[in-house]
Order: C-alpha cells, then structure tokens, then sequence
C-alpha cells in the first residue's frame, strides 16, 4: 500500500510541476509525538479549557433549566470532542504532508493531495526551527514561533495575492529528516540567477 501512495504521489507531483521543472531535494514530515515541544503545552491547555468550558456549560444549563433538551447536551458534547480531536487530526495531517525543492520553487502537498507553492525567489528569507522544521518566507520569519504546525497544516493562511491559488507568501516544511540539506540547498543559491 505504501508503495502505491507513493507511486501516486509521484504521478501527482509530475502532473503539478512544469515540463523541465527539476525535483532538487525532497522531504516528509517524520513521526513526532503529539505533545511534543512546539504544541504540547498549548494542546493540554486546549483540552483542559474544552473540558473545563463544556461541564460549566453543561452544569449551568442543568442547573437553569427544568427541561433537558438531549440535542443541546449533544451539541455541547459534540462540539469539545471536535475541538479535543483538531490536535490529533492535525498531525496526522502532518505525517501524510510531503515536501519538494525544485530549481524553481518550494512545494508542499497536503494529505488531501492539494498542492502550494512558492517561487524560490520569493524563499530568500529562511531558517530551521527546532532542528527540523524549515521555514521559508520573510512572511514568516518572525511570527511563527510556537505556530508552525498550525501554518504547516494551513499554508493557504499564507496565500499571495493577486496570484494563483496555489502561490503562498511562506510555508513551513514540518519536522522532515534533512533541513538542514534543504537549507544547505537554498543557501547554495539555488536557483542559479537568471
């Protein structure tokens, strides 16, 4: 099965670049635990908060009404769930995202397949995060610390105006194993100047 995702990801990214357009470097993001340090502070306050907002939410709609209506517990219960599940589904989000440095552009695919891209020339501003998270656009090197599994999962948050859907201003290559050879790659004035 691995196999046929990954000869359907390559299919994919060939029908997305441009005819000479040439793969230079290519990433996935690695297994990292769900709590780890970039999140995991901000995931158990997230769970706490649900938690704690649902049963007071809950204990006061007990408490005022004399009728039950099973659809708002439901709806209140529903809605927690869904908001403590988001960090599980974000990173499986992540785990199935695959990255790609061309002579032309940064790519990032999504789980889903959708593709984003920016040119390399718009990629000047870039760095590695926490060892091995490469993040790249001026757009992002200041505002992303403690955010960068969220604009990874999200990089039409990011979009350019005026251009494609496709185009983002920055995007965050999450947790993948070589950074820092991208970054190496980048560095080497990849693209050569036209």
């Amino acid at each position: 099965a691995a196999m046929m995702d990954e000869a359907r990801i390559e299919r994919s990214l060939r029908a997305y670049l441009e005819e000479d357009e040439q793969v230079l470097w290519h990433g996935a993001a690695e297994k990292f635990p769900l709590l780890a340090e970039d999140a995991g502070g901000l995931i158990l306050v997230k769970w706490l908060g649900t938690a704690a907002a649902a049963a007071i939410i809950l204990t006061l709609y007990f408490q005022d009404s004399a009728e039950r209506n099973p659809a708002v517990v439901a709806l209140v219960v529903v809605a927690a769930l869904c908001l403590m599940v988001a960090p599980v589904a974000e990173r499986r989000s992540l785990l199935r995202q695959r990255y790609w440095i061309t002579d032309r552009r940064a790519v990032l695919m999504t789980q889903t397949g959708t593709f984003y891209s920016m040119a390399l020339a718009d990629a000047y501003a870039f760095r590695v995060a926490q060892g091995d998270c490469l993040v790249l656009g001026q757009s992002l090197q200041e505002e992303s610390q403690g955010q960068l599994r969220w604009i990874s999962c999200h990089p039409q948050a990011e979009q350019r105006k005026g251009c494609a859907p496709d185009w983002v201003d920055g995007m965050v290559f999450y947790k993948v194993r070589d950074a820092a050879g991208a970054e190496r790659l980048l560095r080497s004035g990849v693209p050569p100047e036209a």
